[in-house]
């Protein structure tokens, strides 16, 4: 083989790969509130979920949750994450951080999907 075959292979196997790593990811979030609201913690009429994490400045850029179907499941889907990247993050209650924990333990159900 040539140089040039040698390097243009390599190039492209590169591009590939970097190309890959680059792939746009979208993450379903969603919390179930029932709990919360059974307790008296959390008024579905008046109050909202949010999510602050490492991606939305932890909550300097509002990102609100809805509930469209009244099923007390809040969720969102957010895009523009990268596969296998490392993002933290937790539901807050009216866009505060309060004494109160966020919720519970057994209430915190949010999980990922990719």
């Amino acid at each position: 083989m040539s140089k040039k075959t040698i390097l243009l292979l390599v190039l492209s196997s590169l591009l590939l790969m970097f190309g890959l790593k680059a792939q746009d990811a979208s993450i379903f979030f969603n919390v179930d509130m029932s709990y919360q609201i059974s307790l008296g913690n959390f008024d579905p009429n008046t109050e909202f979920v949010d999510l602050a994490g490492t991606f939305n400045g932890w909550g300097s850029n509002l990102t609100v949750l809805s509930d469209d179907d009244q099923d007390y499941i809040y969720d969102i889907e957010l895009s523009g994450f990268y596969i296998s990247q490392t993002i933290e993050f937790k539901f807050r209650q009216n866009g505060a951080w309060t004494d109160r924990k966020s919720f519970r333990e057994e209430a915190q159900t949010g999980f990922i999907q990719y």
